[in-house]
């Protein structure tokens, strides 16, 4: 994921129960915080992740290109 999106700004991860409970907790006491990281990772997706961005790197991958 991180070579994905901006952890952080364009998305929210974490590796331990404990801290996703509290990451959930803060997130649902801070709106304007995060609908502004649903929007940048929404923008990330819908700009970069197309099916012809995917398709595009798959044509480059058969080719023999990177």
């Amino acid at each position: 994921m991180h070579a994905l999106y901006d952890p952080g700004s364009e998305i929210v991860t974490n590796g331990f129960i404990g801290k996703c409970v509290e990451k959930a907790r803060h997130y649902l006491r801070h709106d304007a915080e995060r609908e502004a990281i649903a929007n940048a990772g929404y923008l990330r997706a819908t700009g970069n992740y197309t099916w012809e961005h995917r398709f595009s790197g798959l044509s480059d991958l058969l080719r023999g290109r990177d």
